[in-house]
């Protein structure tokens, strides 16, 4: 009986640290089924802003200090013997590739192109913000539109058929790490230039657990995303277009 009692005990202990390792986990896999459907506000909601908060107040104070963009006069003015001609060239270049690769600000938080409309975002929409520029399929997409490709079929059905692979959890009092790899680049180990799995850190908040946003959390931070040319629109369903 003693026996049949402290293997109950037992179990139901390894029971419970089996649950506390799988809570933080099970709350990352909903965040990325959420981002996966593009449910902006479902994903938001299982964040902790904090540190993208400040991170936004940073981004608007550096947008403030970054120099003007030069214009035909500045560069002949820095150099005399530059021909005109050539002067104008640079300038158009640089819009060009402002053009065709956007600009940082809006990278970093959807459809936000200034310091001051930053700064006023709500909390909550400031985190939708922040999730719809990382999200690997919006990235695709708004880099077809400055190539002024059209977005090829499959491309969302692509990107909601990934899943995530968490690795492993720690949970040390109200804070955890779980290993994963990311959904939408689930490569396996290939050597010196693989790819490693990511690191999410959550909080305990309560009885809940919450993601501390993070700038490698969506995507690892090597990635980059950038369309050279238009791709084939007859991708088969259920595969990215190449």
């Amino acid at each position: 009986m003693l026996a049949i009692v402290a293997a109950c005990g037992t179990s139901a202990v390894c029971a419970q640290d089996d649950h506390e390792h799988q809570a933080p986990a099970a709350v990352l896999d909903s965040f990325f089924q959420a981002l996966a459907a593009e449910r902006w506000t479902d994903a938001a909601r299982l964040l902790d802003p904090a540190d993208l908060d400040a991170y936004r107040f940073q981004m608007a104070a550096g947008m403030r200090q970054r120099p003007r963009d030069l214009t035909v006069d500045d560069l002949l003015r820095a150099d005399s013997q530059m021909p005109r001609a050539v002067a104008e060239y640079e300038v158009e270049r640089t819009r060009a590739r402002r053009a065709t690769y956007g600009d940082y600000l809006g990278h970093e938080f959807a459809d936000v192109h200034d310091a001051a409309q930053l700064e006023s975002l709500p909390v909550p929409e400031l985190v939708i913000r922040w999730l719809q520029a990382q999200h690997p399929a919006q990235r695709l997409r708004e880099a077809l539109r400055r190539r002024g490709c059209p977005t090829p079929p499959g491309i969302d059905s692509a990107f909601r058929l990934a899943a995530l692979n968490v690795v492993a959890s720690v949970v040390r009092g109200d804070t955890a790490l779980v290993l994963f790899r990311s959904p939408w680049r689930p490569f396996p180990d290939s050597g010196f230039f693989g790819q490693s799995p990511q690191i999410a850190q959550l909080k305990r908040e309560g009885t809940e657990w919450r993601i501390l946003a993070r700038h490698d959390l969506v995507q690892p931070s090597a990635t980059s995303m950038s369309v050279e040319r238009c791709p084939e629109t007859n991708a088969p369903s259920g595969k990215p277009p190449r």
